[in-house]
């Protein structure tokens, strides 16, 4: 969730799960509904390959553009 962006809160809510059962199954002690772990997965997978663009460039960016 960290790579979408969202809270424990806003993630329960979005896939109309309690809180409790989510925190579960993050420390792996129960599990979502597979149709609902292949969606976050596949969520995920799209934020990591798509990311959003950036409107300002990182200190890293700008100083790579000076080389």
């Amino acid at each position: 969730m960290v790579v979408i962006g969202w809270t424990e809160r806003l993630a329960a809510e979005r896939l109309g799960v309690h809180r409790t059962a989510l925190r579960r199954a993050i420390a792996g002690t129960s599990s979502l509904d597979p149709d609902l772990s292949r969606w976050l997965l596949a969520l995920e997978a799209a934020h990591v390959a798509h990311p959003a663009p950036r409107r300002h460039k990182s200190i890293a960016g700008l100083l790579a553009e000076q080389t």
